[in-house]
């Protein structure tokens, strides 16, 4: 006879509140400002979201792990035998620069939550859930504006912020019908908003201030698909293709005056469409030699300009190199932590106006350090895996900024035994 034990421990209840917190809080920042072209379409696009695929430049598609819960490739699922947990966040650094003055920015996100729970061992078969930031918009910069009033001249100042973004929570799962073939599948729901404000204030106390704010709610669903193949046992391919979807949005454009003392307060305009957000299909390769595993991704998505003025074709490259961590049971110290690093070429979506579009590179660099390790007295294996990003978009010609940027990744993850089958 079998049965089933429920098996718990400190490290998952650790990461319950997380869990928690991502059902109810925004996964956009909440802060002092970020990239300047997020102003754009719907802001900064996010690729894959874990911090252990960020310190490889965010390559995730054909690349393998037991322990972390693959935020791209749902057929990468396949090699998780234990339920396993993961929350992290992300904290960013911008220096924006129009060429004759330079600005500091930065903001903070919860980043990615996601559970797996592995139902076969010997099919590869797991159900996982994930919430995660598909776009972000954080940005916050200053316009000063001479003006004639007729009986004087004054100076009006214009501060554009913006906040929010559109998350992606999505379920599915993944099965393994050969040996040498992983496949996975998700349903996707889209939602969040997007807050924009001018506030416009003059150095002539006689004037009025005001403020206008446009707020964009957006729902929509869309799925994904993904496979992962094994031609030989030292290298993998894989695939995705992100279905989109269509999109509701709901606008509503409001103004805020101060005259005398007093506020006023008005809706300017509501307004409801459709848009639609494009699919996009990423291919990835990666190959272990020795203690290295070498990988790589090439991820393309096609923009329209009717529908995203300031968009264009977008298409990203990279590669990244992991240092495995050793399975010997007599490894220690930093034998047992995995190093990465990367570097990527990104050909953003962000083309303002008539203006050349916005090009991105950077490099990275990760660790993940183990907290615990499987073993006969412990049933769970929790680690922290920490990314460290730096590079730079755009230039300071036709009236574009250039940024440079830093941006650091942590992540929680546990691997638990969760249900023991015993026989009597």
């Amino acid at each position: 006879m079998r049965t089933n034990r429920r098996i718990a421990s400190v490290h998952t209840l650790c990461l319950v509140p997380l869990m928690l917190a991502a059902c109810v809080v925004p996964l956009a920042a909440q802060s002092s400002g970020g990239s300047t072209y997020s102003i754009f379409n719907i802001g900064d696009l996010q690729m894959g979201t874990t911090a252990s695929a960020a310190g490889r430049a965010g390559v995730e598609t054909a690349v393998p792990s037991n322990t972390i819960i693959n935020s791209l490739n749902p057929a990468g699922w396949q090699d998780l035998h234990v339920v396993t947990l993961q929350a992290g966040m992300n904290f960013e650094q911008y220096r924006v620069s129009d060429g004759n003055t330079s600005i500091y920015q930065n903001n903070s996100k919860l980043q990615n939550f996601a559970a797996c729970f592995p139902w076969s061992e010997a099919l590869g078969g797991t159900v996982a859930f994930s919430v995660h930031p598909y776009s972000t918009v954080t940005y916050r910069t200053l316009v000063q504006t001479p003006v004639n009033t007729g009986d004087s001249n004054t100076t009006m100042q214009s501060t554009y912020g913006g906040h929010g973004g559109i998350s992606e929570a999505l379920v599915g799962s993944s099965i393994r019908p050969f040996p040498w073939l992983a496949l996975g599948a998700t349903a996707d729901l889209y939602f969040g908003s997007i807050t924009s404000t001018t506030n416009v204030s003059f150095s002539d106390p006689n004037l009025n201030t005001a403020n206008y704010q446009t707020t964009q709610r957006y729902v929509g669903f869309g799925g994904r698909f993904g496979v992962q193949a094994k031609p030989f046992e030292e290298l993998r391919l894989g695939a995705v293709y992100e279905t989109g979807g269509r999109l509701n949005r709901q606008s509503v454009v409001s103004t805020t005056v101060q005259d005398n003392g007093n506020q006023f307060y008005d809706t300017l305009a509501n307004s409801e469409q459709d848009v639609n957000l494009p699919a996009r299909i990423t291919f990835g390769a990666a190959v272990i030699t020795g203690r290295f595993l070498l990988s790589s991704d090439v991820s393309m998505q096609s923009w329209s300009r009717t529908e995203f003025p300031n968009a264009r074709n977008a298409a990203r490259y990279a590669v990244g190199v992991d240092r495995l961590a050793s399975t010997s049971l007599n490894a220690s110290g930093l034998d047992r932590w995995a190093f990465r690093m990367g570097a990527y070429y990104d050909q953003t979506y962000y083309q303002p106006g008539t203006a050349d579009g916005i090009d991105q590179m950077g490099v990275t660099l990760g660790l993940r350090c183990p907290l615990s390790t499987m073993s006969a007295t412990n049933n769970s294996n929790t680690a922290i895996d920490v990314a460290l990003e730096f590079g730079q978009r755009g230039k300071t010609v036709g009236g574009l900024t250039k940024e440079t940027f830093g941006k650091l990744s942590l992540q929680l993850s546990v691997s638990e035994l969760w249900f023991v089958r015993s026989r009597r």
